[in-house]
């Protein structure tokens, strides 16, 4: 049994309140993070504008779709492109003409 220090109180059942009080603290934080865990940080997209409609492959300050493409793949700026970030969006700020591919079967 310990003695009362001058100011009253037993040192020991003291430093068992503070204890004790800790611990309660900390199973109610755990507790909280367990039912409403902290929202993760969102992974921003990047936007890319193309605006030429030449054929650019890292030359030329213009974006062409060709760069924006490879930009969006590497997650870095690339041409006149730039850097893609998580899933991209590429726009375009000049006019596309629409073409078709055609492929041929050698006989």
């Amino acid at each position: 049994m310990s003695l009362p220090d001058a100011t009253g109180n037993r040192p020991n059942v003291v430093r068992h309140r503070v204890g004790s009080l800790l611990l309660r603290l900390s199973l109610i934080v755990i507790l909280a993070l367990i039912l409403f865990p902290p929202a993760s940080t969102p992974v921003f997209a990047a936007s890319i504008v193309v605006n030429t409609t030449a054929d650019e492959n890292g030359t030329g300050g213009a974006c062409s779709l060709r760069e924006a493409i490879t930009a969006a793949n590497i997650n870095s700026a690339y041409g006149g492109c730039s850097a893609g970030s998580g899933t991209d969006t590429i726009t375009f700020t000049v006019m596309v003409r629409s073409r078709s591919l055609e492929r041929r079967m050698m006989m």
